[in-house]
């Protein structure tokens, strides 16, 4: 199996498992399960680079983009870029497409993403020392 194929399958299984975790969620119901607080944060006072990830995700689950965007950058950054690389993947796929979007884009996606969770995570733990 190709680098690319590799990619496509392994982030539709990943998909395919967040998606099923989260109807499992919803449907045994918000109130069965309790979302821990942080250890890191609370042991350290320091946030770590997940901190605000499940707020991120239920927020945008709901539909506000702007609330989840301010409680972790990261979270709808990745599922806007998760969305495109499948939807894409799927359409040169379906279509037989000769002009494929190189995988070294999709590669650049994820560092910037990684960029900007380092980036978030530095700038959250200093307005926090600083305050």
């Amino acid at each position: 199996m190709n680098s690319r194929n590799y990619a496509y399958t392994v982030s539709l299984a990943v998909g395919g498992i967040l998606t099923a975790g989260l109807f499992f969620y919803f449907a045994a119901g918000k109130n069965f399960f309790a979302i821990p607080a942080c250890v890191i944060y609370r042991e350290t006072g320091i946030w770590c680079p997940a901190c605000g990830g499940t707020r991120a995700v239920l927020a945008l689950l709901e539909g506000n983009i702007a609330e989840s965007f301010c409680y972790h950058p990261v979270v709808p950054y990745s599922v806007a870029v998760y969305g495109a690389f499948i939807l894409e993947e799927t359409r040169e796929r379906l279509c037989r497409s000769a002009g494929k979007v190189p995988l070294r884009f999709w590669k650049g996606c994820v560092l910037l993403g990684l960029l900007v969770l380092a980036g978030n995570t530095l700038a959250r733990n200093i307005f926090l020392i600083l305050r």
